[in-house]
């Protein structure tokens, strides 16, 4: 897993202040606008309202921080979806309040287990270890998935990463089907790709599943569904 000397980097020290803003500040999503073409941010960190990729228009869905050690902010996860293709899955939730829909899993599994066109973004806050990441997934994963699978998903990643992802560097993880694609944003092509099945599930559940790496960002998808998804004109 992640250490805190590989999130914080040589010579940075937490500040007191920090521990004590934390308790107030864990979690801070602000929906901005829902109008098209204006970023949301999460924790100071821009996200698009929409983006393109795998050949698809996705709408931002909310999102959170992950956190380690409760201080120290990793990424920011953005959630995108096709929500054309999604409506059959995702459409009877319309409407739900947040507070209802964050409790509901079988919410969660359509988003986990669907066929449809989706992404994560994760955006990082600080420069980071790959192998710290890639780690970090694969023990993850390994619970999920058969070895020769996840070692065949960090090879697709270190293709992505190299040996460090930079403060400010996206990573994406978008699924469509079985196929996964693993990239740098959403104004890169995509430059690792793994078709296996369930490997875009056992992935997707790592933020939605249970238990969450964050369930802030858990917590926070419901909400940003909740508040802009399938909305009545």
């Amino acid at each position: 897993g992640l250490t805190l000397a590989q999130i914080l980097g040589k010579g940075f020290m937490v500040e007191i202040l920090v521990v004590l803003m934390v308790a107030f500040a864990y979690f801070h999503f602000d929906l901005g606008s829902a109008e098209t073409g204006k970023d949301t941010k999460i924790d100071g960190i821009p996200f698009a309202d929409t983006i393109s990729m795998a050949g698809s228009s996705m709408q931002f869905s909310g999102g959170g921080t992950r956190f380690k050690f409760g201080v120290a902010k990793v990424y920011a996860l953005a959630l995108y979806v096709d929500t054309r293709a999604a409506a059959s899955a995702l459409k009877p939730y319309a409407g739900v309040k947040a507070s209802k829909l964050q409790k509901d899993e079988s919410f969660y599994g359509k988003i986990v287990n669907g066929r449809f066109p989706r992404s994560m973004l994760l955006t990082f806050h600080r420069t980071v270890d790959a192998d710290a990441i890639a780690n970090a997934l694969r023990d993850a994963l390994s619970k999920k998935l058969p070895a020769k699978v996840v070692s065949d998903f960090q090879a697709a990643l270190g293709k992505v990463t190299g040996n460090s992802i930079a403060v400010g560097s996206t990573l994406s993880f978008t699924c469509a089907g079985d196929v996964l694609s693993i990239g740098t944003g959403e104004k890169a092509p995509a430059t690792a790709k793994l078709s296996q099945k369930q490997v875009c599930p056992a992935l997707f559940s790592v933020w939605l599943g249970k238990p969450p790496v964050s369930p802030q960002a858990k917590d926070g998808i419901a909400a940003g569904f909740s508040q802009r998804m399938y909305q009545a004109s």
